[in-house]
């Protein structure tokens, strides 16, 4: 019994020090003098896949640029579900998805949109129209290609 005790007392512990902790967050009006840019980077591992958004803002009066967290997504996977490449492309397709709903909720018109992927694979299959793919894979790959104005990037995975 007071080996449980000792364990949920650490619990608590550790729970008040994660209240501290604190993430920054973009705080910003919609100036119409400043150019804003909006990145997403997609990930995937055998456990989880993601999307990231972060908007990049250019002051033109003070020359500076502004960089900062706004929007993120996750999904859990089932162990043996799918393969990593597969998991990277339903990050790519959460990533067009993000991108979407952010286009809809600002106010305020992005100069340039991109989506970051550490996947060549993927980066490959989004670029490459001729080559026949799995249906489940090319059905996702049409969504991605769907959306307008967008520029895919590929991001080191270090």
């Amino acid at each position: 019994m007071m080996e449980h005790h000792d364990q949920w007392t650490e619990i608590q512990n550790d729970l008040q020090s994660a209240a501290q902790v604190q993430i920054p967050r973009i705080v910003m009006t919609i100036d119409p003098e400043c150019s804003y840019e909006l990145h997403i980077f997609a990930d995937a591992s055998a456990k989880v896949y993601t999307a990231v958004a972060y908007i990049r803002a250019y002051d033109p009066n003070s020359q500076t640029y502004h960089v900062g967290l706004i929007y993120s997504k996750n999904r859990i996977v089932k162990p043996n579900s799918h393969t990593i490449p597969t998991l990277e492309l339903l990050a790519v397709v959460l990533a067009t998805c993000l991108l979407t709903f952010l286009r809809k909720t600002f106010k305020c018109e992005f100069a340039r949109q991109f989506i970051w992927s550490d996947s060549t694979t993927i980066l490959a299959w989004i670029k490459n129209s001729k080559k026949i793919l799995p249906l489940f894979i090319e059905r996702r790959i049409k969504v991605i290609r769907e959306l307008p104005g967008v520029k895919f990037c590929y991001v080191p995975s270090s």
